[in-house]
């Protein structure tokens, strides 16, 4: 008797972790289809989510996060600008300069995403949202959209901050031509 229920607790473990995995996978695939939703609604981006997401995974191992962590970073950065899905096209597709209140409207793109990923009991979920909200805070506080400053920023949302302005600057958008990569580690 003992035997039986030791072997179906063991063909029970496996089930749950073949379940987990599974699920795992599930929750991965749906973040990257979301990811390319955001994506898909502006061409000029290119890869650049997929590049985001290598990079943030890269600063968080060197700055000592687990592997683990850092992994959660990759997948949860490749949803930081999830909200410019609320962005009006006119505004999001602008090639020019930005008017001011264009500006204003984009700006709410962190908002609105920490709105889509907000309430989740998933770290990974939480850890998106809390980059959405703060990949566009500046360390002298003069960022958006709460005005942190320093170590109020979460450390992901540094991170990504990070990588989201240095891929910018060496990619090539109709308004500005690419940097060199040593111009863009000065201006960081």
């Amino acid at each position: 008797q003992r035997y039986r229920v030791s072997r179906r607790n063991v063909e029970l473990e496996e089930a749950v972790r073949e379940r987990t995995a599974e699920l795992r996978q599930t929750q991965l695939e749906v973040i990257q289809r979301l990811a390319h939703a955001t994506e898909s609604r502006d061409q000029e981006t290119g890869l650049h989510l997929e590049r985001i997401s290598r990079m943030c995974e890269r600063v968080g191992l060197a700055m000592g996060m687990t592997p683990t962590d850092a992994e959660t970073l990759r997948n949860a950065s490749l949803l930081h600008d999830v909200g410019k899905i609320g962005i009006p096209d006119a505004v999001l597709l602008q090639a020019g300069e930005l008017s001011d209140d264009d500006r204003q409207i984009m700006r709410r793109h962190t908002t609105v995403g920490g709105a889509i990923l907000a309430g989740s009991s998933a770290p990974i979920m939480q850890m998106a949202e809390e980059i959405a909200l703060t990949h566009h805070e500046h360390w002298d506080g003069s960022g958006y959209p709460r005005g942190l400053a320093g170590e109020e920023i979460p450390l992901a949302g540094r991170i990504c901050a990070v990588c989201d302005v240095f891929d910018a600057l060496l990619s090539e958008r109709p308004y500005k031509e690419p940097w060199r990569v040593d111009d863009a580690l000065a201006e960081l």
